[in-house]
């Protein structure tokens, strides 16, 4: 992971849908068409974050003249946090004046033939040259960094071996991450801002264009619609798979729901070019995330990686019209990936993913966030659409079931290899041999329908990450037949549990628990807990449990989460 904590600008994602909103003629008279807004008398909105229906309310409620408290201290932030925002300011260390592009800043991706300039590159975060101590800023430096890992032959000038170090990160590796956060936090504060207040100011709505524009699709500075070098090791890996959760978190559904609102806007502001390059990227990127080989390995993802991976891909598939990638999301978040419900989260609530990390509450607010979020997308995106199943906020396993099987004919796995059995007498003893291994869940058998069973090869993959590679089927009986075979284990009953998830971390952020005694190994037992209301919010609606709801004051006892946009998009349940 390339970023620490929840929010930055107090904005995050929250509901999805796709209905239409429609405006009276005296609104669009009035206020729409002297505001940039498309004079269509209703307007199809596609977000994935955000609720039509919420955003249609609360754009109604802040036009009024006696707004309730939380609503009137998040409309002035929203309103002062736009009015600083429209000179492009740098606000992140190292991040200059905008419109931001992608080869503005920091160095090039190495050069491969492949690479230009405008590829996405960072180094890991937690990665540090060689010759590093651990820097002062860090409060833990005795506990979390091991300074006898640097015992090795170093290269003074590049830093090779760069040694990894989780929970300590080092900014200058992320360069391109920050600008981007930066870029993607002035965009969305713009949008909503001209969407929701009630001057629907003209000039938000066009510099948010110009932002994203920059960033994303102009053809001399847009980024190149792939991850290949973010996340690099240096001397090892000019890239990884894992930096793709700097897209999914930080975009997650941020992204497109920012540019469908903009698509409302008028032609002149949201232009026909603007469609097209949009057009263009988006599918492109969500080309890369399905077919690429860091997309296709992060189809085993666990964890959060997981969680926001599955939020990223509904937006960006409702974003370009694949109602077939929302289902097929949807169909497997329940048991089927690595990085199901079931799998990330234990009967006792825990997710023993995120408290692995050495910084293990920071990671575990933060996926729960990820996890309620990811619910609301669901219901909203699958609106429309024959989801199965539905997304269900009690759902957890209730029964024991048997792992199962399942076979792809004409295929060869491209798994990771462990062992190879030759002229076993059946494919059931292939399979018998696979699961007696400590690390198999895969066999592919290679046969003739002369000679019979030949040989089978025992992987272990990731997640339905299988990486397959298509065979011709047998033309004669000689000739080779290739065939698949995957393991599905079965979960545990009581896994899976979301709200079980919550209640696991609550006492720890209302004070009733300790976290630093029950996880001594963490170092931010004692940071604040105040990212939780987002969650907490969401609760009390799903739940219609008030207790959620009168939590939030005992993790945000300074009533910050009120004066976030987030109390605009997720408002107090009943209040609209």
């Amino acid at each position: 992971l390339f970023a620490i904590g929840i929010n930055n600008t107090g904005i995050d994602q929250t509901h999805a849908a796709h209905i239409t909103i429609k405006m009276e003629f005296s609104t669009l008279v009035l206020g729409a068409l002297s505001a940039g807004m498309a004079s269509a008398q209703s307007t199809t909105l596609n977000t994935v974050g955000w609720n039509p229906d919420t955003l249609q309310d609360m754009r109604d409620l802040l036009a009024g003249d006696s707004l309730p408290e939380w609503a009137q201290g998040a409309k002035d932030k929203l309103s002062s946090e736009a009015a600083s925002r429209m000179s492009l300011p740098g606000r992140r260390a190292g991040v200059g004046t905008g419109p931001w592009t992608i080869g503005g800043q920091g160095p090039d991706p190495p050069a491969d033939g492949i690479s230009t300039s405008r590829d996405y590159h960072t180094v890991s975060g937690y990665y540090w040259p060689c010759y590093a101590t651990c820097p002062s800023k860090f409060a833990n430096c005795d506990k979390g960094w091991d300074q006898d890992l640097h015992d090795v032959e170093c290269d003074a000038a590049s830093g090779i071996p760069w040694i990894k170090h989780d929970g300590f990160l080092r900014d200058e590796n992320l360069e391109d991450l920050y600008t981007m956060i930066n870029m993607m936090d002035t965009a969305e504060v713009l949008t909503l801002a001209w969407w929701l207040l009630p001057e629907h100011d003209v000039t938000h709505a066009q510099t948010a264009v110009e932002v994203l524009r920059a960033w994303f699709w102009d053809e001399s500075t847009g980024m190149e619609p792939r991850l290949e070098y973010g996340g690099a090791q240096p001397g090892i890996y000019n890239g990884t798979a894992g930096a793709s959760i700097a897209f999914s978190y930080r975009l997650g559904t941020r992204l497109s729901d920012t540019v469908e609102l903009l698509k409302t806007a008028d032609a002149d502001v949201w232009t026909a070019a603007d469609a097209a390059g949009w057009a263009d990227w988006s599918g492109r990127w969500v080309e890369w995330m399905m077919t690429s080989e860091f997309g296709k390995i992060e189809l085993g993802a666990v964890g959060n990686h997981a969680t926001f991976l599955y939020s990223h891909k509904l937006a960006m598939a409702k974003a370009t019209g694949d109602d077939a990638l929302v289902l097929d999301v949807v169909a497997g978040l329940r048991t089927r990936e690595a990085g199901s419900l079931a799998w990330q989260i234990e009967p006792s609530g825990e997710m023993p993913i995120e408290t692995a990390r050495p910084t293990s509450k920071t990671y575990s607010i933060m996926n729960l966030n990820g996890l309620f979020l990811l619910g609301v997308a669901v219901e909203n995106a699958c609106r429309g659409l024959s989801c199965s199943p539905d997304w269900d906020w009690s759902w957890e396993v209730t029964s024991e079931t048997s792992g199962e099987w399942d076979t792809y004919e004409n295929t060869v796995a491209g798994c990771k290899w462990k062992e190879t059995i030759s002229s076993p007498p059946t494919v059931q003893d292939c399979k018998t041999s696979c699961l007696e291994h400590a690390e198999c869940n895969a066999v592919v058998s290679r046969q003739t329908e002369k000679y019979g069973l030949k040989e089978c090869y025992l992987q272990k993959c990731l997640g339905t990450a299988y990486d397959h590679s298509a065979t011709d089927p047998p033309a004669k009986p000689w000739n080779w037949k290739w065939t698949s075979h995957h393991y599905i284990a079965p979960p545990e009953v009581g896994t899976g549990s979301v709200r079980k998830a919550l209640d696991f971390v609550l006492p720890y952020a209302t004070g009733s628990k300790s976290w630093s005694e029950d996880f001594p190994d963490s170092l931010d037992g004692s940071n604040s807990s105040r990212d939780l209301a987002l969650p907490l919010r969401i609760a009390a609606g799903k739940y219609d449990d008030s207790a959620y709801e009168a939590d939030i004051s005992l993790v945000d006892p300074l009533d910050w989460f009120s004066y976030t946009f987030n109390s605009l998009l997720f408002p107090p349940p009943g209040s609209l």
